[in-house]
């Protein structure tokens, strides 16, 4: 039997998979009615966060990882793939873990493990692990890179990314051009031939 007084309730150790309960107060009174007095036990509870390294802590939740968590002998507790909201996972025995990026989501780069350690002391414990965006090729030229393909009917190449303007096709066997230029040169020729048999004989016929 206790006498009138305030005292406190102290939980040395919690139960296994249990965080240690915070101290009850509580008042003896001087009361015939038996008196209750509660303390509550909380589960061992860490909670996962998965965040874009840019965005920060502040930054909302980055979904789509595959995440797992191994404890101290590599025995895999729990396996998710992240969402729109934190994980938790409670029931954890006080120890050392490991959280581990499996696959991470698209435009990311895998993180590395991170190692956290779960304690009974009696608060949940909060863990984040950062995905880096994966890092573009820029060309220091400043020139947009192009990649020649081939077309499937056998023509020429390409530069993708731009328009391309096709050339006209190159005839061959044709030489209408060079005939008709010859001809033309013939012409002049034979032209030149005249004159000059012409101009011969009028100097003949003048000197008779």
């Amino acid at each position: 039997m206790l006498p009138i007084g305030t005292y406190t309730l102290t939980e040395t150790a919690p139960p296994a998979l249990y965080m240690k309960a915070e101290d009850v107060q509580f008042e003896v009174k001087d009361t015939a009615e038996i008196q209750k007095v509660i303390m509550l036990d909380k589960p061992t509870t860490i909670v996962i966060h998965k965040k874009d390294i840019v965005d920060g802590e502040k930054g909302e939740e980055l979904p789509g990882a595959k995440l797992e968590v191994r404890d101290s002998t590599g025995k895999v507790i729990d396996s998710w793939t992240s969402g729109t909201t934190p994980h938790e996972i409670a029931y954890l025995t006080p120890g050392t873990y490991t959280l581990t990026e499996v696959t991470a989501p698209s435009g990311y780069e895998v993180a590395e493990n991170v190692s956290f350690s779960v304690a009974d002391n009696g608060q949940i414990q909060h863990v984040t692990m950062y995905d880096s965006p994966k890092e573009e090729k820029i060309d220091l030229t400043g020139k947009k890179k192009t990649t020649t393909h081939t077309t499937p009917s056998g023509g020429g190449s390409y530069p993708s990314g731009g328009t391309s303007t096709p050339s006209a096709p190159v005839k061959t066997g044709d030489n209408s051009p060079i005939l008709l230029y010859l001809g033309i040169l013939g012409a002049a020729a034979a032209g030149i031939v005249v004159l000059l048999f012409l101009k011969k004989r009028k100097e003949r016929d003048s000197e008779e």
